[in-house]
């Protein structure tokens, strides 16, 4: 393997990677979402700030994705916290410093006042292609796809020869897919999201992605195995790297 795909950051998908070539591999990285109604946006980025830089937030691993949506059909929502933990160690690490920490209870108190929180989930990366692993910590733009698979066994494997393939290669940013831990009522089983530099450059990317032949063999078997819940476009607005 000439590359090896470390911490990743969703929706704006996060990847460190090592080497001269993009490759297909599994991961073992864990996030949390939050939903947000934002009506203050300079004092929330400002609460997130103040965290990230405390002695709390200093004490465990993490890489934090700020979104904010572009697309999604009807929704008071406007903003997303994506926290991504390169193991379940480091999960665990989070919520045993933050449950008596003075520092977690102000940003929780300062993102209240600026903020309502609309939702949540608990999911995690299992395939990631990272063809310009640079556009990871800059703003970049998300195309995401929320899936209900049928039949994991055969999604898995088309999804891998998907992204194996040419057309994947050629895209012109990154691409990532996971599963869904946990969404309350949503269907979603799995998601798949593609990351480019600017929103013109990751429409024009997947238009190309799905007029090959590569993905029109996938999207003719796809039906037999997933069905598309919900698709979203999101922009990175800030990341702050793992400690």
């Amino acid at each position: 393997m000439t590359r090896l795909i470390g911490l990743i950051v969703f929706l704006m998908t996060s990847v460190s990677a090592f080497g001269a070539e993009p490759v297909v591999t599994p991961v073992g990285v864990y996030g949390q979402g939050f939903e947000f109604r934002v009506t203050d946006p300079a004092a929330f980025l400002a609460a997130m700030e103040t965290y990230r830089q405390s002695p709390s937030s200093q004490a465990y691993n993490s890489s934090v994705s700020l979104l904010q949506l572009s697309a999604k059909g009807r929704t008071t929502v406007t903003h997303r916290i994506n926290v991504f933990y390169p193991t379940l160690d480091d999960m665990n690490k989070g919520y045993e410093v933050n449950a008596n920490s003075a520092d977690w209870r102000d940003f929780l108190i300062s993102m209240g006042q600026s903020s309502a929180n609309t939702g949540s989930n608990l999911f995690s990366f299992e395939r990631v292609l990272a063809n310009q692993p640079e556009i990871t910590n800059a703003a970049n733009f998300n195309y995401l796809y929320a899936l209900e698979v049928t039949n994991v066994a055969e999604y898995q494997k088309a999804l891998d020869k998907l992204l194996s393939s040419p057309a994947a290669a050629a895209f012109p940013g990154n691409l990532a897919a996971g599963q869904n831990l946990a969404m309350g009522d949503n269907k979603a089983t799995h998601w798949v999201n593609f990351t480019a530099k600017d929103i013109g450059t990751l429409i024009a990317g997947m238009n190309q992605f799905m007029a090959t032949k590569d993905f029109g063999d996938y999207a003719k078997k796809a039906p037999a195995f997933r069905r598309v819940d919900s698709r979203e476009v999101n922009q990175q607005l800030k990341r702050w790297v793992a400690n």
